[in-house]
């Protein structure tokens, strides 16, 4: 009697077993073949501007900061210097004698110098537009003229530049399209060409890099931003597709695992490209993972824990 209802028990649990696991078809498709790298965001020529002082003084406080953006004529620094008081006593004998020769000369030699002068103050201006990244000088501290103050960086002059693997770098040339996204905003995708391909092989990580034509981004970013791009190789490469559920990730990498039930067994793969409700994949090892084959598109997690006792996960 024993024996028949410890039968009937490990019939029923095999059955929920099976319910509890669904199995898709791994689909193909062609898609066509790029070479994935990382990169940052570097400046091209005249991107990097240095605000210099023209003048001698001293610093009496602090007016922008790394990160504020500024444009030609934002005020940077309020100071004291010698030539802020000759400045304003000439600007208040043009004024009073109404003399616009001098005026005008006057205006000059303050845009020359960088300074903005009224009867309450006088300070340094920014004479190129950007965002402040670095700063110089504190508080308080005295200049010289040509003593470098702050660099301010033009973020729409900013390049991509991506780091090529030494054995994909048989694959790219210039010319070949790139997309590329920022991964501060992965939701916009910018077509570019790569411009110039570096001749060199960095000895420890073996990679080269690969310079990109600039585009116009939507949104401002900022030097060594990291980027993802895309290389088009202009060939075409068989994937595979399999529902996005049948990913597994665990010990930092991506799994299937492949039936039948009785047979499963988790699959390394390669993560290509996601969508909606598809994954395309590659195998790690070619061969095992083919089209046609099962995977588990439901339980896959618990069926991969389930694995784990008798695998090397």
């Amino acid at each position: 009697m024993w024996l028949v209802v410890l039968s009937l028990v490990a019939g029923f649990s095999a059955q929920a077993e099976e319910r509890d696991y669904q199995w898709t078809k791994v689909q193909i498709a062609m898609s066509s073949a790029a070479v994935r790298a990382t990169g940052r965001m570097i400046p091209q020529d005249g991107a990097l501007n240095i605000e210099s002082a023209r003048v001698q003084g001293r610093i009496t406080s602090i007016l922008k900061r790394e990160g504020e953006k500024v444009v030609p004529g934002t005020p940077l620094f309020s100071i004291t210097s010698a030539e802020c008081f000759s400045l304003y006593e000439e600007k208040k004998v043009a004024h009073s004698k109404q003399i616009e020769e001098l005026s005008s000369g006057v205006a000059n030699r303050e845009r020359q110098l960088g300074l903005s002068v009224d009867a309450n103050s006088c300070k340094i201006v920014a004479t190129h537009a950007g965002v402040v990244t670095k700063r110089n000088i504190d508080s308080g501290a005295a200049f010289n003229p040509g003593d470098p103050l702050v660099t301010v960086l033009d973020t729409r002059r900013l390049m991509g530049e991506l780091d090529i693997p030494e054995r994909d770098l048989s694959k790219v040339h210039v010319g070949q399209a790139v997309n590329f996204k920022l991964a501060a905003d992965s939701s916009t995708s910018y077509k570019t060409k790569i411009s110039d391909v570096v001749p060199t092989i960095d000895a420890v990580s073996r990679t080269t890099k690969v310079r990109l034509a600039p585009v116009k981004l939507n949104t401002a970013s900022t030097l060594d931003a990291l980027i993802f791009g895309d290389i088009e190789t202009g060939t075409k490469e068989s994937i595979l597709k399999v529902p996005s559920e049948s990913l597994v990730f665990s010990h930092n990498r991506q799994y299937v695992v492949k039936g039948p039930l009785e047979k499963a067994v988790p699959i390394e793969v390669q993560l290509i490209s996601e969508e909606d409700d598809f994954s395309s994949v590659r195998p790690r090892n070619a061969g095992e993972l083919n089209e046609g084959d099962l995977v588990a598109s439901q339980g896959a997690i618990f069926l991969m824990k389930k694995l784990g006792a008798r695998t090397s996960l």
